[in-house]
Protein backbone atom coordinates (compact mmCIF):
# COMPACT_ATOMS: atom_id res chain seq x y z
CA UNK A 1 0.00 0.00 0.00
CA UNK A 2 1.57 3.60 -0.90
CA UNK A 3 2.66 5.86 1.64
CA UNK A 4 0.47 8.71 3.08
CA UNK A 5 2.89 11.25 1.72
CA UNK A 6 2.29 10.09 -2.00
CA UNK A 7 -1.20 8.42 -1.62
CA UNK A 8 -2.21 12.38 -0.60
CA UNK A 9 -0.14 13.57 -3.26
CA UNK A 10 -1.62 11.45 -5.99
CA UNK A 11 -5.37 12.76 -5.17
CA UNK A 12 -4.26 16.24 -4.74
CA UNK A 13 -3.00 16.04 -8.37
CA UNK A 14 -6.22 13.88 -9.38
CA UNK A 15 -8.53 16.19 -7.89
CA UNK A 16 -7.20 19.36 -9.36
CA UNK A 17 -8.11 18.23 -12.88
CA UNK A 18 -11.22 18.83 -12.15
CA UNK A 19 -12.84 15.52 -11.79
CA UNK A 20 -16.18 15.47 -9.76
CA UNK A 21 -15.19 11.87 -8.75
CA UNK A 22 -12.83 9.08 -8.79
CA UNK A 23 -14.26 7.37 -11.78
CA UNK A 24 -13.71 9.93 -14.06
CA UNK A 25 -14.50 7.83 -17.32
CA UNK A 26 -16.78 4.94 -15.67
CA UNK A 27 -19.43 6.92 -14.50
CA UNK A 28 -20.90 10.85 -15.53
CA UNK A 29 -19.47 13.64 -13.09
CA UNK A 30 -23.47 14.10 -12.68
CA UNK A 31 -24.35 10.33 -11.58
CA UNK A 32 -27.13 8.70 -13.72
CA UNK A 33 -28.97 5.40 -13.77
CA UNK A 34 -28.36 2.51 -10.57
CA UNK A 35 -26.47 5.28 -8.55
CA UNK A 36 -28.69 8.24 -9.15
CA UNK A 37 -31.30 5.73 -7.98
CA UNK A 38 -29.75 4.44 -5.33
CA UNK A 39 -28.80 8.14 -3.70
CA UNK A 40 -31.97 9.55 -4.35
CA UNK A 41 -33.66 6.65 -2.21
CA UNK A 42 -30.64 7.61 0.73
CA UNK A 43 -31.28 11.40 0.00
CA UNK A 44 -35.31 11.05 0.50
CA UNK A 45 -36.50 12.82 3.60
CA UNK A 46 -33.84 15.25 4.12
CA UNK A 47 -34.92 18.78 4.64
CA UNK A 48 -32.89 22.36 6.15
CA UNK A 49 -33.36 20.75 9.67
CA UNK A 50 -31.06 17.36 8.53
CA UNK A 51 -27.04 17.57 8.42
CA UNK A 52 -25.24 15.76 6.04
CA UNK A 53 -21.76 14.25 6.30
CA UNK A 54 -19.99 12.85 3.26
CA UNK A 55 -16.39 10.68 3.81
CA UNK A 56 -14.13 11.11 0.83
CA UNK A 57 -15.81 13.68 -1.05
CA UNK A 58 -13.34 14.69 -3.62
CA UNK A 59 -14.63 17.45 -5.95
CA UNK A 60 -18.06 17.02 -4.32
CA UNK A 61 -20.28 14.78 -6.46
CA UNK A 62 -22.52 14.14 -3.66
CA UNK A 63 -22.96 17.41 -2.29
CA UNK A 64 -23.68 18.51 -5.79
CA UNK A 65 -26.14 15.97 -6.08
CA UNK A 66 -28.08 16.55 -2.70
CA UNK A 67 -27.87 20.17 -4.34
CA UNK A 68 -29.87 19.06 -7.41
CA UNK A 69 -32.24 16.88 -5.32
CA UNK A 70 -33.40 19.39 -2.70
CA UNK A 71 -32.26 22.88 -3.49
CA UNK A 72 -36.06 23.89 -2.68
CA UNK A 73 -35.11 22.52 1.60
CA UNK A 74 -31.90 22.03 1.33
CA UNK A 75 -30.49 20.25 4.49
CA UNK A 76 -26.90 21.17 5.76
CA UNK A 77 -23.89 19.45 4.46
CA UNK A 78 -20.69 18.95 5.46
CA UNK A 79 -18.03 17.55 2.88
CA UNK A 80 -14.61 15.91 4.74
CA UNK A 81 -11.49 14.84 2.35
CA UNK A 82 -8.09 14.16 3.29
CA UNK A 83 -6.88 15.77 0.19
CA UNK A 84 -6.37 19.49 -0.13
CA UNK A 85 -9.96 19.73 -2.48
CA UNK A 86 -11.15 23.09 -3.24
CA UNK A 87 -14.25 22.26 -5.65
CA UNK A 88 -15.08 25.71 -7.28
CA UNK A 89 -18.27 24.45 -8.51
CA UNK A 90 -20.00 25.14 -5.95
CA UNK A 91 -19.40 28.93 -6.42
CA UNK A 92 -21.63 28.83 -8.85
CA UNK A 93 -23.67 26.66 -7.08
CA UNK A 94 -27.62 28.25 -6.25
CA UNK A 95 -27.60 30.28 -2.88
CA UNK A 96 -29.20 27.74 -1.17
CA UNK A 97 -26.99 25.73 -1.74
CA UNK A 98 -23.85 27.23 -1.55
CA UNK A 99 -24.88 28.59 2.23
CA UNK A 100 -25.36 24.91 3.25
CA UNK A 101 -22.51 23.18 1.28
CA UNK A 102 -18.70 23.32 3.94
CA UNK A 103 -15.98 21.53 2.37
CA UNK A 104 -13.43 20.36 4.72
CA UNK A 105 -9.77 19.54 3.39
CA UNK A 106 -7.01 17.50 4.69
CA UNK A 107 -9.35 15.45 7.33
CA UNK A 108 -9.08 11.84 8.18
CA UNK A 109 -11.99 9.85 8.40
CA UNK A 110 -10.45 8.16 11.26
CA UNK A 111 -10.00 11.76 13.38
CA UNK A 112 -13.28 14.28 11.92
CA UNK A 113 -13.85 17.09 13.16
CA UNK A 114 -17.23 17.77 14.70
CA UNK A 115 -18.97 16.74 17.75
CA UNK A 116 -20.67 13.32 19.03
CA UNK A 117 -24.06 12.87 17.86
CA UNK A 118 -24.06 16.04 14.88
CA UNK A 119 -25.67 14.21 11.71
CA UNK A 120 -28.92 12.45 10.72
CA UNK A 121 -27.24 10.80 7.65
CA UNK A 122 -23.15 10.06 6.98
CA UNK A 123 -22.23 9.02 3.04
CA UNK A 124 -19.39 8.11 1.17
CA UNK A 125 -18.92 6.44 -2.32
CA UNK A 126 -16.08 4.82 -2.78
CA UNK A 127 -13.94 6.22 -0.01
CA UNK A 128 -14.71 4.58 3.71
CA UNK A 129 -13.15 1.36 2.49
CA UNK A 130 -9.81 3.27 2.01
CA UNK A 131 -9.71 4.16 6.22
CA UNK A 132 -8.57 2.54 8.81
CA UNK A 133 -11.40 0.21 9.91
CA UNK A 134 -11.64 -0.25 13.67
CA UNK A 135 -10.97 3.81 13.90
CA UNK A 136 -13.16 4.82 11.10
CA UNK A 137 -16.36 2.59 12.43
CA UNK A 138 -16.04 4.46 15.24
CA UNK A 139 -16.14 7.54 14.23
CA UNK A 140 -18.57 7.64 11.95
CA UNK A 141 -21.04 6.30 14.52
CA UNK A 142 -19.49 8.86 17.15
CA UNK A 143 -20.84 11.55 14.80
CA UNK A 144 -23.87 10.31 13.68
CA UNK A 145 -27.31 10.60 15.60
CA UNK A 146 -29.21 7.96 17.25
CA UNK A 147 -31.36 6.85 14.64
CA UNK A 148 -29.08 8.61 12.04
CA UNK A 149 -28.91 6.85 8.96
CA UNK A 150 -25.79 5.19 6.98
CA UNK A 151 -25.16 5.51 3.38
CA UNK A 152 -21.61 4.12 1.63
CA UNK A 153 -20.76 2.82 -1.74
CA UNK A 154 -17.88 0.58 -1.41
CA UNK A 155 -15.24 -1.03 -3.89
CA UNK A 156 -15.50 -4.81 -4.68
CA UNK A 157 -13.03 -6.78 -5.70
CA UNK A 158 -14.33 -8.66 -8.60
CA UNK A 159 -16.14 -5.36 -10.02
CA UNK A 160 -16.11 -4.07 -13.18
CA UNK A 161 -14.01 -1.12 -11.51
CA UNK A 162 -11.34 -3.63 -10.28
CA UNK A 163 -11.04 -5.33 -13.62
CA UNK A 164 -10.22 -2.21 -15.26
CA UNK A 165 -7.53 -0.98 -12.13
CA UNK A 166 -6.61 -4.75 -12.60
CA UNK A 167 -5.61 -4.26 -16.27
CA UNK A 168 -4.39 -0.34 -15.82
CA UNK A 169 -1.92 -0.57 -13.05
CA UNK A 170 0.74 -2.76 -14.79
CA UNK A 171 -0.49 -0.70 -18.48
CA UNK A 172 0.97 2.35 -16.65
CA UNK A 173 4.19 1.07 -15.73
CA UNK A 174 4.65 -0.34 -18.35
CA UNK A 175 4.42 2.84 -20.40
CA UNK A 176 7.00 3.91 -17.53
CA UNK A 177 9.36 1.75 -18.22
CA UNK A 178 13.30 2.10 -18.80
CA UNK A 179 13.24 2.68 -22.54
CA UNK A 180 9.55 2.73 -22.83
CA UNK A 181 6.71 4.11 -24.77
CA UNK A 182 6.77 7.63 -22.51
CA UNK A 183 10.83 7.48 -22.62
CA UNK A 184 11.06 6.96 -26.32
CA UNK A 185 8.83 9.04 -27.17
CA UNK A 186 10.13 11.70 -25.64
CA UNK A 187 13.00 12.52 -27.18
CA UNK A 188 10.85 13.26 -30.47
CA UNK A 189 9.75 16.83 -29.59
CA UNK A 190 12.57 18.66 -30.65
CA UNK A 191 13.19 17.02 -33.73
CA UNK A 192 9.31 17.78 -34.87
CA UNK A 193 9.65 21.00 -33.86
CA UNK A 194 12.71 21.63 -36.25
CA UNK A 195 10.40 20.01 -39.35
CA UNK A 196 8.31 23.02 -39.11
CA UNK A 197 10.87 24.80 -41.70
CA UNK A 198 12.48 24.32 -44.42
CA UNK A 199 16.22 24.72 -42.69
CA UNK A 200 14.97 22.82 -40.17
CA UNK A 201 14.62 20.12 -42.44
CA UNK A 202 17.48 20.59 -44.16
CA UNK A 203 19.05 20.45 -40.81
CA UNK A 204 17.64 16.72 -39.97
CA UNK A 205 18.21 15.31 -43.26
CA UNK A 206 21.26 12.64 -42.65
CA UNK A 207 21.34 13.60 -38.21
CA UNK A 208 21.80 10.37 -37.11
CA UNK A 209 20.52 11.67 -34.01
CA UNK A 210 16.83 12.68 -35.43
CA UNK A 211 17.13 9.20 -37.13
CA UNK A 212 17.55 7.33 -34.10
CA UNK A 213 15.12 9.32 -32.27
CA UNK A 214 12.14 8.79 -34.95
CA UNK A 215 12.95 5.24 -35.36
CA UNK A 216 12.79 5.08 -31.27
CA UNK A 217 9.39 6.67 -31.63
CA UNK A 218 8.21 4.68 -34.49
CA UNK A 219 9.00 1.53 -32.90
CA UNK A 220 7.40 2.69 -29.56
CA UNK A 221 4.32 3.52 -31.44
CA UNK A 222 3.91 -0.36 -33.08
CA UNK A 223 4.47 -1.28 -29.24
CA UNK A 224 1.83 0.38 -27.81
CA UNK A 225 -0.89 -0.52 -30.52
CA UNK A 226 0.18 -4.14 -30.47
CA UNK A 227 -0.37 -4.43 -26.95
CA UNK A 228 -3.76 -1.93 -27.14
CA UNK A 229 -4.89 -5.26 -29.50
CA UNK A 230 -4.04 -7.90 -27.17
CA UNK A 231 -6.13 -6.21 -24.15
CA UNK A 232 -10.01 -5.77 -23.71
CA UNK A 233 -9.26 -2.43 -22.21
CA UNK A 234 -6.99 -0.13 -23.99
CA UNK A 235 -8.22 3.06 -22.95
CA UNK A 236 -5.22 4.13 -21.39
CA UNK A 237 -2.85 2.78 -24.36
CA UNK A 238 -4.52 4.89 -26.66
CA UNK A 239 -4.84 7.77 -24.39
CA UNK A 240 -0.84 7.88 -24.20
CA UNK A 241 -0.87 7.31 -28.00
CA UNK A 242 -3.30 10.21 -29.09
CA UNK A 243 -1.47 11.88 -25.95
CA UNK A 244 2.08 11.83 -27.54
CA UNK A 245 0.62 12.26 -31.25
CA UNK A 246 -0.86 15.64 -30.23
CA UNK A 247 2.28 17.05 -28.61
CA UNK A 248 4.47 15.73 -31.71
CA UNK A 249 1.43 17.69 -33.88
CA UNK A 250 2.05 20.57 -31.82
CA UNK A 251 5.59 20.58 -31.35
CA UNK A 252 5.69 20.49 -35.45
CA UNK A 253 2.62 22.98 -36.40
CA UNK A 254 4.50 25.34 -33.59
CA UNK A 255 8.07 25.18 -33.82
CA UNK A 256 8.98 25.31 -30.42
CA UNK A 257 9.39 22.44 -28.23
CA UNK A 258 9.51 23.44 -24.83
CA UNK A 259 5.38 23.29 -24.37
CA UNK A 260 5.44 19.70 -25.72
CA UNK A 261 8.45 18.20 -23.18
CA UNK A 262 6.66 20.02 -20.21
CA UNK A 263 3.28 18.67 -20.83
CA UNK A 264 5.32 15.14 -21.67
CA UNK A 265 6.63 14.84 -18.36
CA UNK A 266 3.42 16.51 -16.49
CA UNK A 267 1.81 13.46 -17.72
CA UNK A 268 4.38 10.92 -17.21
CA UNK A 269 3.51 11.50 -13.90
CA UNK A 270 -0.23 11.69 -13.72
CA UNK A 271 0.66 7.92 -15.32
CA UNK A 272 2.58 6.84 -11.97
CA UNK A 273 -0.34 8.83 -9.92
CA UNK A 274 -2.54 6.55 -11.99
CA UNK A 275 -1.03 3.44 -10.91
CA UNK A 276 -1.24 4.00 -7.50
CA UNK A 277 -4.56 4.69 -7.42
CA UNK A 278 -5.40 1.78 -9.52
CA UNK A 279 -3.29 -0.31 -6.99
CA UNK A 280 -4.79 1.79 -4.11
CA UNK A 281 -8.22 0.71 -5.35
CA UNK A 282 -7.12 -3.06 -5.43
CA UNK A 283 -5.71 -3.36 -2.06
CA UNK A 284 -8.81 -1.45 -0.26
CA UNK A 285 -11.78 -3.56 -2.30
CA UNK A 286 -13.94 -5.91 -0.95
CA UNK A 287 -14.40 -9.46 -1.25
CA UNK A 288 -17.67 -11.18 -0.17
CA UNK A 289 -16.01 -12.14 3.37
CA UNK A 290 -14.38 -8.65 3.77
CA UNK A 291 -18.34 -7.20 3.33
CA UNK A 292 -19.85 -9.52 5.84
CA UNK A 293 -17.00 -8.75 8.39
CA UNK A 294 -17.58 -5.25 8.11
CA UNK A 295 -21.36 -5.45 8.43
CA UNK A 296 -20.58 -7.28 11.80
CA UNK A 297 -18.18 -4.89 12.83
CA UNK A 298 -20.43 -2.19 11.96
CA UNK A 299 -23.41 -4.23 13.99
CA UNK A 300 -21.00 -4.78 17.06
CA UNK A 301 -20.14 -0.82 17.71
CA UNK A 302 -23.97 -0.11 17.31
CA UNK A 303 -25.41 0.52 13.77
CA UNK A 304 -28.43 -1.62 13.33
CA UNK A 305 -30.06 -2.87 10.47
CA UNK A 306 -26.70 -3.05 8.96
CA UNK A 307 -27.07 -4.87 5.11
CA UNK A 308 -24.59 -5.10 2.45
CA UNK A 309 -25.45 -6.02 -1.14
CA UNK A 310 -23.86 -6.30 -4.33
CA UNK A 311 -24.79 -2.79 -6.49
CA UNK A 312 -24.86 -3.20 -9.61
CA UNK A 313 -25.04 -0.89 -12.89
CA UNK A 314 -27.95 -0.36 -14.89
CA UNK A 315 -26.42 -2.65 -17.86
CA UNK A 316 -26.06 -5.23 -15.20
CA UNK A 317 -21.91 -5.21 -14.44
CA UNK A 318 -21.35 -4.94 -10.79
CA UNK A 319 -19.99 -1.73 -9.31
CA UNK A 320 -19.30 -2.18 -6.03
CA UNK A 321 -21.16 -3.08 -2.66
CA UNK A 322 -24.23 -1.00 -0.91
CA UNK A 323 -23.98 -0.45 2.50
CA UNK A 324 -27.12 0.19 4.95
CA UNK A 325 -27.73 0.80 8.29
CA UNK A 326 -29.17 3.46 11.55
CA UNK A 327 -27.84 3.84 14.66
CA UNK A 328 -29.63 2.52 17.49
Amino acid sequence: MADYTNRRRAWNQYWATGAMHSLKGSLPDHYQGAVRAFWQRVFAGLDHEKRVLEVGTGNGALPALICQLCAQDMPRVDAVDYADIDPTWVRQAPDACRDAIVFHPNQLIEALPFADETFDLVVGQFAFEYAERPAAIKELLRVLKPDGNVGLLLHASDSRLAEVARAEAPMAEWLLEIDGFMEATGDIYRHAALASTAEGRRRLQGDPEATHAKKRYNEAMQRLSQAARATPVPDLLLEAREFVATQVAAAASSGRCEQSLHLHAEYARSLADAALRSKELLAHALDGEAAGILVADMLHQGLADARVAPFHHENGALIGWSLLGRKT
